[in-house]
């Protein structure tokens, strides 16, 4: 036994050196690299677009490497969008029973549509493009680009909203305080002179007759015509938003409590070529004794103050100062801006949060927006507080949902800037927001946002319908127990709540379920009740059976619904929801 265990021990020491031997020789000794049997992938020559493209020339302009990154060509869809709307004609004309003054009327209106694509402009646009990378952690930057056909003529979208960068004066105004502003050109003279080419070559004479009596009730009112009033439109826009923090307002909440948040206040902005909106608006002001007018220099101002007690500043104010027409919440926002402007007070451009976004923006252009962070935190302030008394009406649900949705988009600041360039607009920002959050966000949240907001009204009213059927139970048990306490006491009814303790079984009745102070109401005990509490009144005291028209009268009454309990037992329900 002992040679076979010794012989069959020698046998295996000798196999299983053999499969160490083939270990190592298939794997190396353990100090080499693992060998890949991943073939490379082959080589690919780069495949080139077969269809022209804008793609080289706006992805020129882009920020390659960040977290988002996106081009598209638009010339299939737009390049010769007019002759293809144009084409859907003889199918429009095609339709049964259409009549020949129908026929007329879809050829007028295929004849204006396709004018007005022709005169836009967005026929040349040939692609578009977006772009946006950190510039450092929690900072980025975000480009958009618009190409158009440089072959193209001008005109449409190409001219109306400026033709060349020009400097951001209107930047030089803005206090301290302003946490959004927003400036573009505009010129509204060729506007409402293409509507009126437009309506006049269409061949509908309402709009021609609409037209001139508009025109008729502008002349009459301000002696000037309408082209006249609109042509001193200088070409421009904007306005801005101030929150005063030295100045507090007021906000109501839906439980009578109030939100403290700073005073706001506002300016619009329109560039102007003459006196003619200035000089005709104070003539209509005149007739108001109550008007302040003061005249500074260049700078011309009627103010109307409001003899009403508000909880903010509000002094409506009208003012004209070089080629600008400012109308304000105040007048202290017109001097503030013209303070601003001749170095005497900070500005915008001076505070921290714009100099870092400013920082290697663009210093001229035909449109730029703003926006700080403190808008965004005192609107995240005020909607959370609505959102927080919300759960009082039988929103739970919905209202923890959209705090939810809301949560997502935090409060950030940004500037963007936008130039119109030879071959398109060029549009960059400069922003503490995620490019790709900014983009995308807003596809997901608004339409979930908007689902929920509409289910919380509709949640809120069925809790109050629910709440209002509930109450009408507890009149109807209330006017039980009166009317077995009458039997009991030789016909008399109870003095008083607490004289029903024997008929009611809880008093938890005496408390409506819309009631906000009907917290602990289920666990409600007769020895610690308080009758203080109670949500219905004892109307008319002093009843028996025996009393005339006994079921005229009025025995209880909801405070919350106004239904009432009748002294024979029955409910007329008020305020139904």
């Amino acid at each position: 036994m002992n040679r076979y265990s010794k012989a069959y021990s020698g046998s295996s020491l000798l196999v299983a050196a053999a499969v160490l031997v083939l270990l190592l020789a298939g794997n190396g000794c353990g100090n080499k690299k693992e060998q890949s049997t991943v073939s490379p992938r082959p080589a690919t020559s780069p495949v080139a677009s077969a269809e022209k493209t804008s793609f080289n020339q706006v992805t020129a302009q882009l920020d390659a490497g960040g977290s988002l990154y996106a081009y598209l060509s638009t010339s299939q869809w737009l390049e010769g969008l007019s002759d293809r709307v144009n084409g859907w004609r003889e199918a429009a004309l095609s339709l049964p029973d259409l009549g020949d003054d129908g026929r007329v009327q879809v050829t007028k209106a295929f004849d204006l549509v396709t004018r007005l694509i022709k005169s836009s402009g967005v026929e040349s646009i040939t692609g578009v493009g977006v772009s946006g990378i950190a510039l450092e952690k929690g900072f980025y930057q975000t480009k958009f680009v618009v190409h158009r056909d440089t072959n193209s003529a001008l005109g449409g979208i190409w001219t109306v909203f400026g033709r060349a960068p020009r400097p951001l004066h209107e930047l030089d105004w803005l206090p301290a305080d302003t946490v959004w502003a927003g400036f573009a050109e505009c010129d509204l003279g060729a506007i409402w002179s293409a509507v009126g080419n437009e309506v006049r070559q269409s061949g509908f004479s309402e709009a021609e007759e609409g037209l001139k009596r508009l025109n008729d009730t502008i002349e009459q009112a301000s002696g000037k015509k309408l082209d006249e009033l609109i042509g001193s439109f200088g070409g421009g826009a904007g306005a801005f938003f101030t929150l005063k923090d030295a100045n507090k307002v007021q906000i109501p909440l839906p439980t009578g409590a109030t939100l403290d948040v700073p005073e706001p206040g506002l300016v619009i902005i329109f560039k102007v070529k003459d006196d003619s909106l200035f000089n005709w608006i104070d003539r209509t002001l005149q007739e108001n004794p109550q008007i302040i007018r003061s005249d500074e220099g260049e700078l011309r101002m009627r103010t109307m103050p409001v003899p009403l007690p508000l909880p903010m500043t509000l002094r409506p104010t009208i003012a004209r100062q070089g080629d600008h027409l400012f109308v304000a919440s105040n007048d202290e926002l017109v001097r503030n801006m013209m303070a601003v402007k001749a170095g005497k007070l900070p500005g915008l451009k001076a505070a921290e949060e714009f100099k870092r976004l400013a920082q290697g923006m663009p210093v001229d252009g035909n449109s730029f927006t703003f926006i700080s962070q403190r808008l965004g935190d005192v609107l995240q302030k005020v909607q959370a507080a609505i959102l927080s008394q919300a759960g009082g009406l039988g929103s739970e649900a919905p209202t923890a949902l959209l705090q939810k949705i809301y949560s997502i988009n935090q409060p950030a600041s940004s500037f963007v800037v936008s130039r119109r360039l030879a071959d398109g607009w060029f549009t960059v920002g400069h922003g503490t927001q995620q490019p790709a959050n900014a983009v995308i966000l807003p596809l997901v949240v608004v339409p979930v946002a908007m689902v929920a907001g509409l289910t919380l009204p509709a949640l809120a009213k069925a809790k109050s319908r629910a709440q209002s059927i509930s109450c009408v139970n507890n009149l109807r048990q209330m006017g039980l127990a009166a009317s077995i306490y009458a039997t009991d006491n030789n016909g008399s009814f109870p003095r008083d709540f607490l004289s029903m303790t024997n008929e009611l079984v809880s008093p938890h009745v005496l408390i409506c379920p819309a009631d906000p102070n009907n917290a602990g109401r289920a666990t409600l005990t007769w020895p610690t009740f308080d009758p203080s509490r109670t949500s219905y009144e004892y109307v008319t005291r002093g009843l028996t059976e025996s009393t005339p028209g006994l079921e005229k009268k009025v025995l209880f009454r909801c405070r919350i619904h106004g239904s009432e309990c009748m002294a024979d037992g029955s409910v007329a329900r008020k305020n139904a929801r």
